[in-house]
């Protein structure tokens, strides 16, 4: 256990995201074995040589757990802030596309219901010229029996 109460502490100040996210990416965590154990047993760590300053102790032969653990901490409520503004960001973008999609399917009611009053009258139009055509074919038949009656 590491002692970590605020009377032991001085210069206390918050570690900023951009901080812990330089240490982070600085950060490379490898596969290895020790070269002290007789079984070849895998490990998971860091190389203390190859870490940030802040994490590693002064003669960099050592690493600090909880200061990665601080950098990830710190990392992930980064992360989840991240997330909880996409969040919002997508459910707004959900509710524009809803209205969107309403608009359109107004738009397109219209637009039908436009197309078939002109159809419509497009087939009025169509009848009343053909009535017209009939009733004069009708008039010239008239009057060339008119005519022909006449003489």
């Amino acid at each position: 256990m590491q002692r970590s109460s605020r009377v032991l502490k001085t210069n206390i100040g918050e570690l900023l995201r951009q901080e812990a996210n330089q240490i982070l990416k600085e950060l490379n965590p490898v596969k290895l074995n020790y070269k002290k154990e007789r079984v070849n047993n895998l490990h998971i760590g860091f190389i203390a040589e190859d870490v940030p300053d802040l994490v590693a102790s002064s003669d960099k032969k050592a690493i600090c757990p909880v200061d990665i653990v601080a950098v990830l901490t710190k990392t992930v409520q980064d992360h989840q802030q991240t997330i909880a503004q996409l969040t919002n960001l997508v459910d707004g973008q959900k509710q524009e596309i809803a209205i969107l999609q309403e608009n359109f399917t107004r738009l397109s009611e219209l637009l039908q219901k436009k197309d078939s009053a002109k159809k419509r009258r497009r087939l009025r139009i169509q009848a009343w010229l053909k009535r017209r055509l009939v009733i004069r074919s009708y008039l010239r038949q008239l009057k060339a029996y008119w005519v022909k009656f006449r003489k």
